[in-house]
């Protein structure tokens, strides 16, 4: 029987978010005859690893937590040796600043770095750090045209190495349970969604302050902020401000957040940066028509007017006019919708996602 080939995705965090998800759908579907992969993370707390149990995925847990940095480090060290890893695949600037010089020290053939932002906050020191470790990685990932060109441009790294695939998500059959396709079923409130943990960049803030003045004049609409709140209590307290109690709800992180949002007429996603945000996917695959803003990788996703609706970031007027636009036209909505879901059906499938990460590590393994 033919050797599999060994694959380690080793992350920063085991908290979910778009680019653990993507990671554990990777995994999973992954050819099973020719590959054995295994998740770590560096920093404990969340479910990350539990979750690819949950997937029959093996694990390794470095518990950092519980040990000094030379007890983690060699932890890691006799984990990498003892498993000879074909391909580490490495997510986060501190991961890779530990992981890609001991990794090509031990030999690990083939050595992947992870690019899933945009990374505006790195400095003239993150970026020489970057440069240095780019002499030891065999190529890098992004997950948007946006984040390479930002990538090779501020990093200078070497263009016929940098490639792009974007992340891939489960699809459905676009149906519900009793075969019909989805449409708006509706009840007396509008539902909007907003699908992304809360934390800087998101756009919270500034949606609570944008729609207020829409919420005065029309009070059949229903608000939801799903995902983990990082402010401490701070939108909390924003949202009592404004006296919005009862018309937005902190939902928080659900497991099935996919399968949760199937009952909501809009999501939008108000953030000031974004590579390539998994919940925009989410809601296509859902037919759940999209309010985003032009940044990042965002245009990559929504075709303007086709598969979703573009408005420029921190602007309140345009939010609140192209909510009120697809409000009062669901003939719209359903077009986008429809269009949204056939466009993410053909590009996202993680099967088809799978299948091109498995044939550049073939290629750089030279097989």
């Amino acid at each position: 029987m033919e050797q599999k080939i060994k694959i380690l995705f080793f992350l920063n965090t085991s908290f979910i978010g778009g680019a653990e998800n993507n990671v554990l759908d990777l995994a999973a579907f992954m050819d099973s005859e020719r590959y054995e992969p295994c998740i770590a993370a560096l920093e404990p707390g969340g479910p990350l690893l539990q979750y690819a149990q949950q997937k029959n995925i093996k694990t390794f847990d470095p518990k950092l937590s519980y040990y000094f940095f030379p007890g983690y480090l060699f932890r890691i060290t006799r984990f990498l040796i003892k498993q000879k890893f074909d391909i580490i695949f490495l997510f986060g600037l501190k991961l890779r600043l530990i992981l890609l010089p001991l990794s090509c020290l031990i030999r690990v053939p083939v050595r992947i770095a992870a690019i899933v932002g945009i990374d505006a906050w790195k400095n003239n020191i993150h970026l020489s750090i970057e440069r240095i470790l780019s002499k030891f990685t065999s190529f890098w990932v992004a997950n948007s045209y946006v984040a390479k060109k930002r990538a090779i441009n501020q990093e200078r790294l070497p263009t016929k190495r940098v490639f792009v695939i974007y992340q891939g998500l489960v699809l459905t059959n676009g149906k519900t349970k009793n075969g019909s396709n989805i449409r708006y079923k509706r009840s007396s409130k509008f539902k909007i969604a907003v699908l992304a943990n809360i934390q800087p960049g998101k756009g919270h803030s500034f949606f609570i302050e944008a729609i207020y003045p829409l919420l005065q004049d029309n009070d059949d609409i229903e608000i939801e902020f799903i995902g983990k709140d990082y402010s401490n209590g701070k939108i909390e307290a924003e949202i009592a401000n404004f006296g919005l109690q009862d018309v937005i709800k902190l939902t928080g992180y659900l497991v099935n957040a996919r399968n949760y949002i199937s009952k909501f007429d809009l999501m939008i996603l108000p953030s000031f940066a974004e590579s390539f945000p998994t919940s925009i996917i989410e809601s296509m695959l859902e037919k759940i028509p999209v309010i985003s803003t032009k940044v990042g990788g965002i245009p990559e996703l929504i075709k303007h007017g086709k598969t979703g609706w573009l408005i420029s970031p921190g602007n309140e007027e345009e939010l609140r006019s192209a909510i009120l636009f697809l409000k009062d036209n669901p003939s719209k909505r359903l077009e986008l919708a429809e269009n949204a879901y056939n466009y993410a059906n053909q590009r996202f499938d993680i099967k088809l996602v799978a299948k091109k990460y498995e044939l550049l590590f073939e290629k750089f393994l030279d097989i």
